[in-house]
């Protein structure tokens, strides 16, 4: 939470969509990967079912800065329902101002009182970000994330 107790986090709805796709976009190219398929069909199966995880718009002071999704999955070694932050985007004028650290806290609440067992991230080595994770408790698991696409969507 913020240090005034009020959440960053709205669940994203239908007619954030436009502002998802836009923001989306942004990240991605600031990344430097190009979007693979097109998102806005992707978003609007992830809004119609919550089964299949969670879009947050990150706001403050009722501005948009950013944006949070969450896929989950199930886990044996974890035991039970976890969830993947698989994208998180803060404006560049919005960072550095401990929003990070807030949100990641407001999503271990959201998904503990979900029922998640864990969250699960992935960063590239080189990313800044990587050090906010380790700060708030992350731990690089000497594992690998690895992927191969067998479908488009």
């Amino acid at each position: 939470m913020t240090t005034n107790n009020t959440s960053l986090l709205r669940a994203a709805q239908a007619d954030d969509l436009d502002a998802l796709c836009e923001m989306i976009a942004t990240f991605n190219a600031e990344d430097g990967h190009a979007l693979e398929n097109p998102v806005r069909p992707v978003l609007e199966k992830l809004l119609s079912d919550s089964s299949l995880g969670q879009a947050f718009m990150i706001e403050t002071d009722a501005e948009t800065i950013g944006y949070v999704i969450l896929c989950h999955s199930f886990s044996i070694e974890f035991g039970g329902h976890d969830t993947i932050l698989d994208e998180i985007y803060i404006r560049p004028d919005a960072r550095g101002k401990g929003y990070g650290t807030a949100i990641l806290r407001e999503l271990e609440d959201w998904a503990a009182s979900n029922g998640l067992v864990a969250i699960h991230l992935e960063v590239m080595g080189e990313n800044p970000a990587a050090a906010l994770y380790r700060r708030t408790g992350y731990r690089d698991r000497g594992s690998r994330f690895m992927s191969k696409r067998i479908a488009n969507t």
